[in-house]
Order: C-alpha cells, then sequence, then structure tokens
C-alpha cells in the first residue's frame, strides 16, 4: 500500500534544460550528469534524458550565444517541481529550464525519447572515447539569412 501512495503522489513530467556549453566543454555526457543530479536531488525518477540540440540561441543569455539543449523525462511529486527550478535558478552551469506535466505522452512518444536516450549514450560513449579539441569561437554574428539573393527582381524581369 505504501507504494501505490507513493505513486499516487507522482506525476511524470518533461523537462527542457539549457546548458552554457562552455561551461561544459559541450560535454554532453557532463551535461546529463548534471542535470541527472539535480532531479536526484529533488527524489524524482528519470525516465529518459538526452540532447536535443546544440545550437545559437536567438539572444544572449547571461552574456552566452549558444546553449545546449537537454529534454528528460522524469516522475517526481509536483511539491519538488519548485526545488528543481530553484536548484537550476542557483547552478551556474544551467542557463534556463522549463519544465511541464508530461501528462501528454503516450506509448509512442515515450518509445521515440528511449531511442534518442540510447543515441545520446552513444555519442557520450564516442565523445569519452575520442576527446575533441575546444569547440569553436561563439564570435560569429554572420545569419544565414544575409547570403540570401533577392530572387524576386530576377524571376519579374524573365517573365517580361
Amino acid at each position: 500500500m505504501a507504494t501505490q501512495t507513493k505513486t499516487a503522489k507522482t506525476r511524470m513530467y518533461e523537462g527542457m534544460f539549457l546548458l552554457n556549453p562552455a561551461a561544459i566543454n559541450s560535454s554532453v555526457g557532463k551535461a546529463t550528469e548534471i542535470i541527472a543530479e539535480i532531479l536526484k536531488r529533488a527524489h524524482a525518477e528519470v525516465v529518459s534524458m538526452s540532447k536535443w540540440d546544440d545550437r545559437k540561441l536567438a539572444y544572449k543569455i547571461e552574456g552566452q550565444k549558444r546553449g545546449l539543449f537537454i529534454l528528460a523525462h522524469f516522475n517526481a511529486d509536483p511539491s519538488q517541481v519548485a526545488h528543481i527550478e530553484r536548484d537550476v535558478n542557483l547552478s551556474e552551469t544551467v542557463l534556463r529550464c522549463l519544465i511541464i506535466r508530461g501528462e501528454h505522452l503516450g506509448e509512442t512518444e515515450m518509445q521515440i525519447f528511449t531511442d534518442a536516450q540510447n543515441v545520446t549514450r552513444d555519442a557520450i560513449a564516442l565523445e569519452a572515447s575520442n576527446p575533441q579539441p575546444a569547440a569553436a569561437s561563439d564570435d560569429d554574428d554572420s545569419d544565414a539569412s544575409d547570403s540570401d539573393v533577392d530572387t524576386d527582381t530576377e524571376s519579374e524581369e524573365e517573365a517580361e
């Protein structure tokens, strides 16, 4: 019966965590360890965790132009979500987080996330066996839109 009350109190959550890649040297393994530690302190059970993306941010967050996104699914007591958010705010490595209830997730979605977690584990193993040099500088502010050519005038001239 004690197990049933514990299960009744916990809910599935989906969390997106944005990490500072410079602080973790763009290491996916270190990033997942940091998120797992934050969730462990909140007594959350991690269901899946995977690298979502590493990309340029739309605007600087705490002086950073790039960010590493980690997507995590976990079971936790609803009262612990505030503790997770507090730990993220106190962390110098995690820049932001968004946690939502995972009631919308079905079996198919969870299978997809489990497969993504397996890919992330493979990437971590590869990363550990082949250390890479430091990441390239983030000073490149050029956008792909800068190189776009205005083709409207060319197509109008062809139509005449």
